[in-house]
């Protein structure tokens, strides 16, 4: 605002508006040119000033996540991690993205974070990508002990159980040394 000399006046106008005493404000990311006019004693003063809001830079970055395969995925989150958003402000529409693809794989997926154009307008955002890993399900196979049987005519095998647990063990009465195997692999559908 012109700080005008004792019983001057000052007229302010913004676009195609009217002449106003009022000083002429800005409060989110853009510009304005504003004319001015300043009259004292029978002289004038004009001219122009533009008025402008820079974007706060702030970098927001996809927190890393996993998930062991065969589950869903967790909910993705990301954070503000360099300068700050405005007290009382939150970002709009930011969803995080990532391969439609469910199988495990060395150094994972990129959680990659969008957000549709003109969001967001008072902040200039950096981008950064998170990891999701997806470990492998391990298979749990116990075999029943009995190894002797009694003749019957039909042909007898021993009994396995199958479950999904957080470790292999192969256990017949012979050895019980673990052992791994590859987790299977799907491609999640489009939803």
């Amino acid at each position: 605002m012109l700080r005008p000399a004792r019983g001057a006046v000052v007229e302010y106008k913004a676009a195609d508006g009217s002449w106003t005493s009022d000083a002429p404000s800005i409060r989110d990311a853009g510009s304005v040119t504003v004319d001015y006019r300043v009259t004292i004693d029978d002289a004038a003063v004009d001219g122009k000033v533009t008025l402008e809001v820079k974007p706060r830079a702030i970098t927001v970055a996809a927190q890393d996540a996993s998930k062991t395969y065969g589950e869903d995925d967790p909910k993705f989150t990301y954070d503000v991690t360099s300068g700050e958003l405005v007290e009382g402000e939150s970002l709009q529409g930011i969803e995080i993205e990532r391969d439609d693809d469910d199988s495990v794989r060395d150094g994972g997926y990129a959680l990659r974070l969008t957000q549709p154009e003109g969001a967001n307008s008072n902040y200039k955002i950096t981008f950064k990508d998170g990891t999701f890993t997806i470990g492998k399900r391990e298979l749990s196979v116990t075999w029943d002990t009995t190894t002797e049987f009694t003749y019957d005519a039909r042909s007898t095998a021993p009994k396995r159980n199958s479950t999904m647990s957080s470790k292999v063990t192969m256990s017949p009465r012979t050895s019980t040394a673990p052992r791994s195997r590859p987790a299977p692999t799907r491609r999640k559908s489009p939803s």
